[in-house]
């Protein structure tokens, strides 16, 4: 899927809590919860996680795109 803006699902590996930014992650196609204290690189995030996944599997989850 490509979206500009909205909300849409999002494959991710490891844990993630709601309202964590998402960056993209070692496996192609997939995103992760960006962990670091410190602000993500500029153009990095791809989107705000809106619910949890609390196991290191992957997965899919509702994603906020564009307006962070």
């Amino acid at each position: 899927d490509v979206a500009l803006i909205g909300l849409l699902p999002c494959h991710l590996v490891g844990q993630v809590r709601k309202g964590d930014l998402l960056i993209s992650s070692d496996k192609p196609g997939h995103a992760q919860a960006y962990k670091d204290i410190h602000n993500p690189p500029t153009g990095s995030v791809i989107g705000k996680a809106i619910e949890s996944k609390v196991n290191e599997e992957p997965g899919v989850i509702e994603v906020l795109v564009g307006r962070l």
